[in-house]
């Protein structure tokens, strides 16, 4: 009998210890983790054109030095803007990832939100000059 206590508490301290591995192996709890970012090019005005966007000034969030800190800024300009739906919170990206582009020739970052394969809705968008000028912050169908 005090061998399969022993074993049974040799099992459980292992299925413990894989729970915490995976734990601390996941980015998102992790302090250490270090988000990186894929930046693309676009074009601003292409963009503006095509999207029909209307551009104009809106706030200043401070100077962006990487993709880092646009997305950081992104992100609380969309919290502020549609973070809460009908008094409760809503965490505009879904947590998902956001796909970053920047234009070297007007000096501005293209931030989006982005959806999971085959899902239908919508997602934020923001504009955001280098020197932390908000150009346009929007939701398509918000």
């Amino acid at each position: 009998m005090k061998k399969y206590i022993i074993l049974f508490m040799f099992l459980i301290f292992t299925i413990l210890s894989a729970c915490d591995n995976a734990t601390m192996s996941n980015p998102q709890n992790n302090d250490l983790y270090i988000q990186t970012y894929d930046v693309i090019s676009f074009n601003l005005q292409e963009f503006i054109i095509e999207n029909n966007i209307d551009y104009k000034y809106f706030c200043n969030v401070g100077k962006i030095n990487s993709p880092i800190d646009a997305v950081e800024k992104a992100k609380q300009i969309w919290d502020k803007e549609f973070g809460k739906i009908g008094g409760t919170y809503n965490d505009p990206t879904g947590g998902r990832k956001i796909e970053i582009a920047f234009d070297e020739n007007s000096d501005c970052w293209l931030l989006t939100g982005t959806l999971p394969e085959d899902t239908f809705g919508t997602v934020p968008i923001a504009l955001i000059k280098s020197n932390g000028d908000v150009m346009a912050i929007y939701m398509p169908g918000y």
